[in-house]
């Protein structure tokens, strides 16, 4: 945003008075200052910044306009006062609605305001811009580290001097290679064997088989005293007494131990 600045109001405002007590002259003030600017307002805005002062203290033999790091510094000598030059650079600039005018002399600032721009007194904008340059967090530079000096390097071979670096080295990479492979390790998926769950329908051989065995004899029920009818009357009349009691009440009680009677 471009800037236009009351040079000596923001001197006053800004506490930079040596020249008043005779410990400076107006010529320190006014570079104190402009340092000052170029600290608080950002990079961009320095080329678009401009700080006018009145000619009476104006550096002799100096042009009436100068650049200080980027900022474009006017001495009004070709008018009555600074305000006055002020004025009219408001009245000439070209987008004075993006203007921002730092003064705290009221007629500045009513010359701004007909223009739309925005007029800021000397004292609120340079706290605003100083808190604003203080909470802004500068990159950090690392300090290059210095060479060792030949006393360090003579003191860290009597420490260090009868250590086998080769042998050092060679455990390093075997430490690296065993971590190595044990993160690959850790990395590989466990394998398992998909299982097949099985159906409630499926039944074991062993089962299947005494079913059938139970089918072809004409064994159907399904309770001790269907199991003690049937094989009565299988004993009987199918098998005419060929197999004896005593071998159809095995069978008979190996069928209801596999299928869950008992």
């Amino acid at each position: 945003m471009p800037l236009i600045i009351d040079g000596y109001n923001l001197l006053y405002a800004a506490g930079i008075v040596s020249s008043l007590d005779g410990r400076g002259s107006f010529a320190q003030d006014r570079q104190l200052l402009l340092d000052s600017i170029c600290d608080i307002v950002p990079a961009p805005e320095i080329e678009k910044t401009v700080v006018v002062f009145d000619a009476s203290y104006a550096p002799p033999g100096l042009p009436r306009t100068v650049q200080h790091q980027g900022i474009t510094v006017h001495f009004a000598s070709d008018y009555a006062d600074a305000d006055t030059m002020i004025e009219e650079l408001i009245l000439q600039h070209s987008s004075p609605r993006k203007l921002t005018v730092v003064s705290s002399d009221h007629r500045i600032q009513r010359a701004a305001r007909r223009r739309k721009a925005t007029a800021v007194d000397s004292d609120r904008w340079f706290a605003e811009q100083q808190r604003t340059h203080h909470q802004t967090p500068k990159p950090q530079t690392q300090k290059p580290k210095a060479p060792l000096s030949g006393s360090e390097v003579e003191k860290w071979l009597q420490e260090f001097g009868d250590v086998d670096l080769k042998e050092v080295q060679s455990q390093l990479d075997a430490y690296a290679s065993d971590a190595k492979q044990k993160k690959q390790q850790a990395k590989r998926p466990v394998s398992s064997e998909p299982t097949t769950p099985r159906s409630s329908k499926q039944k074991p051989a062993e089962e299947e088989h005494w079913e059938q065995l139970a089918s072809e004899l004409g064994l159907q029920g399904t309770s001790d005293e269907q199991f003690e009818d049937e094989q009565t009357e299988l004993a009987n009349t199918k098998f005419g007494g060929i197999f004896t009691q005593e071998y159809l009440d095995q069978i008979a009680e190996e069928m209801k131990n596999q299928r869950g009677l008992e």
